[in-house]
């Protein structure tokens, strides 16, 4: 089935390119330069040692962002519309990265199994968070501009 779009391809897949350029940029000096796990693993070192603080930084930031801009600024507009395409797609999802935080996780699994599955709750705990709280507010704004109740 084909689907109609407004926006020529090629602008489309720039918008996405550019966004996820400084995305992955921006996720790099994040979890590169600032934070990561302890390189230096001994027998003794605590699995949560390992686990990537940087990554659930950068993913529930992303998720934050993600959710305000569908539900803000971006979500009136067509799905291939560049600056939705380039902020979304692009530069949130240049930002967040769910395989490098199931490498980490499979790194933590090697230490302790339990505690993996702690990081992976704390991070769809987190996720889910951020996606509650901003589509609250977003309620919230609708109830007080409209006559229509939730």
């Amino acid at each position: 089935m084909l689907v109609s779009r407004r926006f020529p391809i090629l602008l489309r897949v720039a918008a996405v390119t550019l966004g996820g350029l400084l995305g992955g940029a921006l996720r790099y000096v994040v979890t590169v330069d600032l934070g990561g796990p302890n390189e230096v693993l001994s027998p003794t070192t605590s699995p949560w040692e390992t686990f990537d603080w940087s990554l659930l930084a950068v993913n529930s930031i992303g998720v934050f962002l993600a959710v305000s801009l569908l539900f803000g600024r971006c979500g009136n507009r067509p799905s291939d519309d560049p600056l939705r395409l380039f902020a979304t797609t692009g530069v949130l999802g240049g930002l967040t990265t769910y395989s490098s935080l199931c490498l980490n996780l499979v790194h933590m699994w090697q230490k302790s199994p339990g505690a993996a599955l702690g990081g992976l709750s704390l991070s769809l705990t987190v996720a889910a968070l951020a996606t509650a709280l901003r589509s609250e507010e977003h309620t919230s704004e609708l109830q007080s501009h409209s006559f229509i109740s939730y």
